[in-house]
C-alpha cells in the first residue's frame, strides 16, 4: 500500500482536500500503514466475503447524513459613472 492510497478499512480525516490515513482497521500493530499508531486495545478486524460487496459507487459527493454541501451562484452586474463636480471653467 503506498502511502498516497486510500485502502478499505482506513481511519482518518480529510484537511485541505487531502485524505491523511491514521490507521488501517483491518491491519496489524507493526504494519507500515498503522505508523501513526492505533487506539488502546485494538485488534484487528476481520473482514471476510460477506463483509465486501462488488458494486459501483455513484457519482458525485459520499458523505455522512450530517454533512452538509452548501453552495452559492452569483452574478453582479454594474456600472461606474463619472461625474465631474469641478464648477471651474
Amino acid at each position: 500500500m503506498r502511502p498516497e492510497e486510500v485502502s478499505l478499512a482506513d481511519v482518518g480525516y480529510i484537511r485541505n482536500g487531502r485524505f491523511n490515513r491514521l490507521f488501517n482497521a483491518t491491519l496489524r500493530i507493526g504494519d507500515p500503514a498503522n505508523h501513526n499508531g492505533v487506539p488502546d486495545g485494538y485488534e484487528p478486524m476481520n473482514l471476510d466475503e460477506r463483509a465486501t460487496v462488488e458494486r459501483r459507487l455513484p457519482p458525485g459527493v459520499i458523505a455522512s447524513r450530517s454533512i452538509v454541501k452548501l453552495g452559492a451562484d452569483i452574478e453582479v452586474t454594474g456600472y461606474v459613472v463619472h461625474i465631474d463636480t469641478d464648477t471651474r471653467q
